[in-house]
């Protein structure tokens, strides 16, 4: 069978189109990138997946040696066989890791007891495909991750878990940031199907099935980039030129209290008001307590000239008038400290603030000389990087709710028969659906 010259032609020039318009691509792509790390900086490293302290956690170990598989490749599809190696382990869970292709052979219902477990790092309810973070900064949607059970649907496996993540500003942030929780989501995913929970239920999924954005669509996101960032920037240079202006009052963070919800805000009484806080110091995260029969504000007290919070606390020296004794040092550290969540329990008054990578520890508080209030270190609670430390009793157990403070979307929950006096265990598998 011959072919013309003009179609050989014609199928050459139309191979030339195709690589030049991929070329293009390929470099706008890698133009916004570079463009979006001028612009926000580079992305964060985050730990590996499978650090010890979450193998431990798992109570899993990880077989030694390779496991031959029959594997073939077609573009982003992968047709995988159960050889005699894999058969022997019968192992009940695998766990797909990137750069395998899109499974579619006989791995997927006979390589294990229970399937194939697969994260898709999006939100399945609103967008499959990929590529990872970009398409929920362009539509302004939050991110996810989604932990399933593969089938030959693409993203459309049974799912195990949901979790939303609130989206970065750019691509790049973004993607670091949905790979940052790839580690806790597994752990999470794995505990779940070791415990038989129920799938999870979901909507039918109308979209398209998202692709490699064009070149236009990359330019375009990367315009809207310079646009907010142009916006952010001109807000820090308005608030540095107007401090110590009386409109600098309202650019800071200050606490305000009233014995009326029903009264309106400009009414409220400032906890600090005039010259009572340094230039360029502001107050949050409050929280009122009684000790021993005195009533007392404590909140955190970021001090500009140390670039760090400390825990403060002032008197409430009136309660109808709403009246505030100066404000003092609680609580200081080499660390920053924020969230003073406080408790009573058996007459005594505690405080449990967050600090940093220092850990979470149980202050006592006591009215001493001079009738401040004082906090004295009772007991370490856990060590690491934590964030916002909440507790909640009930039916005589003590419920701790903290957030990973290398992201704060995890959220962990620890409990206590008693937690002035008993060791916290950690809950690791509770569904935030529960």
């Amino acid at each position: 069978m011959s072919t013309s010259r003009a179609q050989v032609h014609a199928d050459q020039s139309v191979r030339a189109t195709g690589l030049t318009i991929d070329s293009l691509g390929r470099v706008v792509k890698k133009a916004c990138s570079v463009f979006e790390m001028v612009l926000y900086g580079r992305a964060r490293d985050h730990p590996t997946v499978c650090d010890p302290e979450r193998l431990a956690r798992l109570k899993s170990d990880k077989l030694r040696g390779h496991i031959n598989l029959s594997q073939r490749r077609e573009n982003f599809w992968s047709d995988t066989e159960v050889t005699s190696d894999l058969s022997q382990l019968e192992l009940d869970l695998l766990v797909r890791c990137s750069g395998l292709g899109i499974e579619r052979g006989p791995l997927l219902n006979e390589g294990s007891k229970r399937g194939i477990l697969s994260l898709h790092h999006g939100y399945n309810d609103l967008n499959r495909g990929g590529p990872v973070g970009y398409w929920e900064v362009h539509y302004r949607e939050p991110s996810g991750i989604t932990a399933q059970i593969l089938n030959r649907e693409l993203d459309g496996g049974t799912i195990i878990s949901q979790h939303m993540i609130r989206s970065a500003q750019a691509p790049h942030l973004n993607r670091s940031r949905i790979y940052g929780h790839t580690g806790q989501v597994i752990e999470h995913a794995v505990g779940k199907i070791a415990q038989e929970e129920a799938p999870v239920e979901t909507d039918l999924y109308f979209k398209d099935i998202l692709k490699e954005p064009k070149v236009a669509q990359r330019i375009q996101l990367n315009a809207r980039l310079v646009s907010a960032y142009t916006q952010q920037l001109s807000g820090r240079i308005i608030r540095k030129a107007l401090r110590g202006s009386r409109l600098h009052r309202y650019l800071i963070w200050n606490v305000f209290a009233s014995t009326n919800p029903k009264r309106r805000f400009q009414n409220w009484t400032p906890v600090c008001a005039g010259d009572r806080l340094v230039r360029d110091d502001w107050i949050a995260d409050p929280f009122a307590i009684t000790v021993e029969g005195k009533h007392f504000l404590i909140c955190e007290h970021w001090v500009m000239a140390h670039t760090k919070g400390q825990i403060a606390a002032c008197e409430i020296t009136d309660l109808e008038r709403l009246t505030f004794g100066p404000l003092n040092p609680l609580i200081t550290n080499k660390k920053h400290l924020s969230y003073p969540y406080t408790f009573e329990r058996s007459g005594h008054a505690f405080v449990i603030p967050e600090n940093q990578s220092d850990g979470i520890s149980l202050y006592r508080l006591s009215v001493g000389a001079g009738e401040q209030l004082e906090a004295d270190h009772d007991r370490s609670l856990l060590s690491g990087y934590w964030v916002d430390p909440s507790l909640i009793r009930l039916d005589d157990t003590d419920y701790l709710f903290v957030s990973e403070g290398n992201s704060s979307s995890v959220l962990r929950l620890f409990t206590s028969a008693d937690i002035t006096q008993s060791p916290l265990t950690e809950q690791p598998y509770v569904s935030h659906r529960n």
